[in-house]
């Protein structure tokens, strides 16, 4: 589970609890500030493929045990136990997007920021969490009135600790991004991960219900905050306003643009809960989470490596072109098919490995998960217009999907959560082509060539791998058995790997020769 909201589909989260960045350009930076040199394109290559390496074994590990706990909390708990805790995740998350004020992009992107600059904004933050969390205690009757529930109150006031509790690691975390001390974040990750997978279990097999999220929510934030205070302490500086001038600038920036994002990416859960009771609304967010679990766990891993690694190439536009090509077309390749797999093996999955009480959830995982494949994409243009600058873009792009995605959600809540899922595919892949379409034009790369290099070889994979299984599964009808479950994922992933070698063979010789040049090789 988040440490207080739910995932976004669009922008990944900067880390398991922070919120997404948001577009927008830096502070200015003084000449006498600046680099005197830029790493070269191969170093900073190579520091993205051992952060590469380092988080994706730790991330593996630990996302294996947090999907088994997932799957294990999901029978023990109810749809309802999900959508009291769901109530509070959306308005928290809310609070979180203005609370944090862009503290921890502004550090991770500034790569001139002094030490002194950056105890300064530690004691900011902390302030601001001690704000946040009094803002959740206060508000936490009136949203209960709004949402008819009375579990809500103590829910509410208890997750609003996680806005001081979070707020000590923020800076530090930052630095450790900005440093690409990739390892170190993969470990503490891994950690955290294992450690709270243990916790939900025991606390839903003792008959805590919602509690059990709660707790993880707050035991989360915990855990990553003493690891900061332990192992990574910085001290706390008065904050001087005039040296802060730039970075809290820039943070009045994050926080319009993070509240329009977050008000689209959240406004399904609201009017689920709103107008179709906790019990759908529990159905819906833990759909969503699982259809979202490689899309976010992956690219929550991805952002924690390419936000800096982007930001040290932003001078380097044909480097910067590369590496966009490069790791969106990876992220497909990798993304892709575990979205789709899900998507085709639920009706499945769900009454087997769930439980019979969360069938209703069938039709928006399949639908989700489907779509999850293509907000994948999204992910390296946005963290690339960040590094760019384009703040103006950025605000215009976030409240034209405020203004957009929360009608389609209330029209389609008319069919339930099926329709309120399918306005996702339906409407937003619009909204997304914009995003897109600035990018390349930034990037000067050819709708043909993202489509070529990035879409195609990934795209036609799991296209062939989804009409396999379908048609396996029409040709020998069968009643849900684990057995059968893991016959499907093995045929899907067989499929997969297979015309993924035979029709794009070359391009999969190309990224293995380019990661071995980048080990022994000599410069390009």
């Amino acid at each position: 589970m988040p440490d207080v909201v739910e995932p976004a589909p669009l922008v990944t989260p900067a880390g398991e609890g922070e919120p997404a960045p948001v577009l927008g350009a830096l502070p200015p930076v003084h000449p006498a500030e600046r680099p005197a040199t830029d790493p070269s394109e191969r170093e900073v290559a190579r520091s993205f493929l051992r952060g590469v390496a380092w988080t994706g074994v730790l991330k593996l590990a630990g996302q294996l045990v947090a999907w088994s706990s997932t799957v294990v909390v999901a029978r023990l708990l109810s749809p309802t136990d999900y959508g009291i805790v769901g109530m509070a995740t959306i308005f928290l998350g809310l609070l979180q997007a203005v609370s944090e004020f862009g503290i921890g992009t502004a550090v991770v992107t500034r790569r001139e920021m002094p030490r002194a600059t950056a105890e300064q904004l530690h004691t900011v933050s902390v302030l601001l969490g001690i704000v946040g969390t009094l803002v959740g205690i206060i508000c936490a009757p009136a949203v209960a009135w709004f949402y008819r529930s009375r579990e809500l109150p103590a829910v509410l006031a208890a997750m609003s600790f996680t806005f001081l509790i979070a707020s000590f690691r923020s800076v530090p975390w930052a630095l450790l991004q900005r440093e690409l001390r990739f390892k170190r974040l993969a470990v503490y990750d891994a950690v955290q991960a294992i450690a709270l997978a243990g916790a939900s279990v025991g606390l839903a097999a003792a008959g805590f219900r919602y509690w059990t999220l709660v707790a993880a929510a707050l035991l989360s934030a915990t855990l990553s905050s003493a690891i900061a205070l332990w192992l990574h302490p910085i001290r706390f500086a008065r904050p001087h306003p005039g040296r802060l001038r730039g970075v809290l600038r820039f943070g009045s920036d994050v926080v319009l643009q993070r509240l329009a994002w977050y008000g689209y990416s959240n406004s399904d859960f609201l009017i689920a809960g709103r107008m179709l009771g906790s019990a759908q609304l529990g159905a819906y967010s833990l759909a969503y989470e699982i259809s979202h679990i490689p899309s976010n766990k992956i690219g929550a891993m991805l952002f924690q490596l390419t936000t800096p690694v982007l930001g040290r190439l932003q001078h380097a536009h044909d480097a910067l072109r590369r590496m966009f090509l490069r790791v969106n077309e990876a992220l497909l390749i990798v993304v892709g098919p575990m979205c789709v797999g899900i998507a085709v093996v639920a009706p499945d999955f769900v009454p087997l490995v769930l439980g019979e009480q969360w069938r209703s959830m069938i039709l928006p995982l399949q639908v989700l998960s489907a779509y999850a494949a293509v907000t994948v994409l999204l992910t390296v243009p946005s963290q690339t217009l960040l590094v760019t600058g384009h703040e103006r873009f950025g605000t215009r792009y976030a409240f034209a999907q405020l203004l957009v995605m929360p009608v389609a959600f209330l029209i389609g809540a008319r069919w339930g959560i099926g329709g309120l899922a399918l306005a996702w595919p339906l409407v937003h892949p619009v909204l997304a082509a914009v995003l897109l379409r600035k990018v390349l034009s930034e990037l000067r790369i050819p709708w043909a060539v993202f489509i070529r290099d990035v879409v195609w070889p990934g795209g036609s994979s799991c296209a062939l791998m989804a009409l396999g299984v379908w048609a396996a599964r029409r040709a020998v009808p069968h009643r849900p058995t684990y057995g059968v479950l893991a016959c499907e994922v093995a045929l899907g992933a067989a499929i997969y790997v297979g015309s993924l070698l035979l029709l794009h063979g070359r391009q999969v010789r190309e990224a293995v020769d380019a990661i071995r040049s980048l080990r022994t090789g000599p410069a390009a």
